[in-house]
């Protein structure tokens, strides 16, 4: 009995630490599964967090479809027109430059537009929020064509638009009033928008102190260069017009030829009409000739008016409407 009795204590020590042992294990299995949900946790919200700085950081792409290169859009209702001819961005001095042309609606390439009655209209938060503040001018270049500087644009904008408008009152749209009132409805308001996306800018090094001669003088350069194009595309044409004369020429011979040896009533009628429509392609061919010619002739005297004009520009002789500033 005494020996039974010296050996229980032992034994239920025993079987506590063995209990107290599974306590602890238990506890730590919770503790770290704890810490292991919370760092988790912690991971996930990092992660959420990033990607929203990351959102707002990061340059994000525009919704908006953006403007199409030499599309006319007409704006105002007096006919005028205007169109994205080039873009070009300079992310290192923050500068961009948008060329455009306008016409008065008629399809030459004289129109005069008075600048004073063109009203240009800027929308876009993402470019507006830049520090320093994004500054807009307009730069006539010519008579109808101009050119919208742009500086401290924001790299990472999304879009921004070009909204042109007409201030010129159209006298057509103005009524008389008889009874005292008015019940005409208001006139729809025409405006040309241009939605200028950050890929719409081709990248090119822009000096940011570039001036208004030095754009007028890029720009008469332009239009000298297409008319030389048109003018060689013209030469070339009558150039092709006469080859074909020559070929046209040789085959009514050949029916002609072909006319003296023909012996049914038939054939000579039918070798008749082949030879009235050659002969009519080659009356049509000569009218061609001559309106080629009279355009060559319009288009160099237009290149020697911007020729001199290119002189005085040189000279800082400009002649033209002032910087306007917005």
């Amino acid at each position: 009995m005494r020996y039974i009795t010296d050996i229980e204590p032992i034994s239920n020590k025993k079987i506590d630490r063995f209990r107290q042992w599974l306590r602890n294990k238990k506890y730590d299995f919770y503790d770290n599964r704890r810490a292991s949900l919370f760092t988790i946790f912690i991971f996930f919200i990092v992660i959420l967090v990033s990607m929203v700085i990351s959102s707002q950081l990061s340059a994000r792409p525009s919704n908006m479809p953006g403007a199409k290169f030499n599309q006319t859009q007409p704006f105002g209702s007096l006919g005028k027109n205007v169109m994205l001819t080039k873009a070009i961005a300079d992310n290192k001095t923050n500068t961009t430059l948008l060329f455009f042309d306008f016409s008065n609606g008629s399809e030459t390439s004289t129109d005069v537009i008075n600048w004073d009655n063109v009203k240009v209209d800027f929308k876009g938060d993402h470019w507006l929020q830049s520090n320093p503040p994004t500054k807009a001018e307009f730069i006539p270049t010519s008579n109808n064509t101009g050119v919208i500087k742009l500086r401290n644009v924001k790299n990472k904008y999304q879009d921004f638009q070009i909204i042109f408008n007409d201030k010129q009152i159209d006298s057509s749209k103005i009524m008389a009033v008889s009874n005292g009132y008015s019940n005409d409805q208001k006139a729809e308001v025409v405006q040309a928008k241009f939605v200028i996306n950050r890929d719409t800018p081709k990248t090119e090094n822009i000096n940011s102190s570039i001036d208004q001669k030095t754009l007028a003088i890029s720009e008469n350069n332009v239009k000298q260069d297409e008319i030389d194009k048109l003018i060689k595309h013209n030469q070339q044409a009558i150039k092709d017009l006469k080859k074909s004369d020559k070929q046209v020429s040789a085959d009514i011979q050949a029916l002609k030829n072909q006319k003296k040896i023909s012996t049914e009533g038939s054939d000579v009628e039918n070798i008749d009409t082949q030879i009235t429509t050659k002969q009519d392609v080659l009356s049509e061919s000569s009218n061609k000739k001559a309106t080629l010619l009279n355009d060559i002739q319009d288009q160099k005297l237009k290149r020697h008016a911007l020729g001199k004009q290119l002189i005085n520009l040189k000279k800082g002789k400009l002649n033209l409407h002032e910087i306007i500033k917005y």
